[in-house]
């Protein structure tokens, strides 16, 4: 499934209210791509489907290889001739439509073993394993609470999850609470009336929460010994600080399901989200961007940047909302200032290691290089890896990984061919459910 997002940095949104008044600024967008439209606003990142009924849409989406230089690749936007060779060549594509800096990246489909286990894992638990991993690792682990589900944690209870696929992934009016994704090939429809109800989804809920979560398969002796070992060099190397094995009641996860900073290697245009949940009784969290300009009455304006800065975090139309139960920022992050390429790239520019983790933690780059720990039951028949496909082997996997797992990775490199061999006997034994 192909993403994509606009840069807040772009000169596009510089005159962006005078443009509103015009109408221009929703026409220019609505030329470039329909989808990042719906009514008088514009979205930061959106689905770029592979096809659709509507007749156009392949005009439409083909118009988005027109701005990047060089080109765009079958091998890597033809759903058809797709390859994880030419998505791990180039994981992001930039473009510019005029003023408008984009980007493209792909996302990989997230196993559904074990949801009704996952749901059961109280966020008490959670920061108590983020508290650990930051005191143990002297703060050079330091996992964050968010969501549960979606390769950013960026959806905090399963019924959301479902919820939020029926309505972005298959297009569905879900009851009278939550609109499909607008049309791209036809920007006026618009459907009213519920496509499934929210009976039908607590259903569909229910279903996807009573997938089995796998088991140990049935091995020899010998396969036994060769797993328990492989078992150990996946510690000794330091996998388990993150991979965790159990977590109560999902046995078996090998995962903490928290946010960690993965490096400058598996950064991804759309940030994670910046909240931090703290209790297993918390509300519904709210972003702590808008994942839309012009959010309230219309009214467009960019994210914070250079021109529009109020602290170091990007605190810009912030409110810190604290409770007992939790802590919760809105408002947009701030877009980390950078020169203007003379050519659209990801990442924009350099940033410097203290900004990401001292000046802009929150900032919208710094977020782009958060991931949730994917949940490693099953993966061995869950290929390929990481959340845009780009390994096609475990082990290629484990290259990519960087920032907090930058120790991991290299302990994974000294290690002996045949320890290599152990550690991929142990992960191949972690085997899908067989129905």
């Amino acid at each position: 499934m192909t993403h994509i997002t606009v840069d807040p940095r772009s000169p596009f949104f510089d005159d962006a209210d005078d443009r509103q008044e015009r109408g221009a600024f929703r026409h220019s967008a609505m030329e470039f791509f329909p989808g990042l439209v719906s009514g008088n606003t514009l979205s930061f990142n959106t689905i770029v489907h592979d096809a659709s009924t509507r007749p156009g849409y392949d005009v439409i989406r083909q118009r988005l290889t027109v701005g990047v230089p060089n080109g765009l690749s079958s091998e890597w936007f033809d759903p058809q001739q797709r390859t994880v060779e030419a998505i791990a060549e180039q994981p992001v594509i930039a473009g510019r439509y005029e003023s408008l800096d984009y980007y493209l990246s792909q996302r990989n489909t997230t196993p559904l073993h074990g949801m009704g286990l996952v749901e059961m894992i109280s966020l008490d638990r959670l920061n108590a394993i983020a508290l650990s991993q930051t005191r143990s690792s002297g703060g050079i682990i330091s996992g964050r609470v968010a969501g549960k589900y979606g390769w950013r944690g960026q959806v905090d209870t399963l019924s959301g999850f479902v919820a939020g696929a029926c309505a972005t992934e298959l297009g569905l009016n879900v009851g009278d609470t939550i609109r499909q994704s607008a049309d791209p090939a036809d920007p006026r429809y618009v459907s009213l009336a519920p496509d499934i109800t929210t009976n039908q989804v607590a259903d569909l809920t229910s279903y996807v929460a009573g997938l089995p979560a796998p088991n140990m398969q049935m091995l020899s002796g010998d396969e036994r010994k060769q797993v328990r070992r492989g078992k150990r060099v996946f510690h000794s190397i330091g996998c388990a600080t993150c991979h965790i094995e159990n977590v109560v009641p999902a046995n078996g996860i090998y995962s903490d399901l928290l946010l960690h900073d993965m490096g400058p290697e598996l950064q991804d245009p759309f940030p994670a989200p910046a909240y931090h949940l703290t209790s297993s009784s918390s509300a519904n969290p709210v972003g702590a961007y808008s994942n839309r300009y012009g959010r309230g009455g219309g009214t467009v304006s960019g994210p914070g940047t250079e021109r529009d800065r109020r602290g170091p975090r990007g605190d810009r139309g912030r409110s810190n909302s604290r409770s007992n139960e939790a802590v919760v920022a809105t408002g947009t992050p701030i877009a980390i200032p950078m020169d203007y390429p003379e050519q659209p790239q990801f990442p924009r520019g350099k940033v410097k290691e203290v900004d990401v983790k001292v000046r802009y933690p929150l900032s919208w780059d710094a977020l782009q290089r958060e991931w949730k720990t994917p949940p490693l039951w099953g993966v061995a028949d869950s290929a390929p890896y990481l959340h845009d496909g780009r390994a096609e082997t475990l082990a290629e996997a484990i290259l990519w990984h960087g920032g907090e797992a930058n120790q991991s990775k290299r302990n994974y490199v000294r290690l002996s061919e045949g320890q290599k061999q152990l550690l991929e006997t142990f992960l191949e034994s972690l085997k899908a459910p067989v129905e």
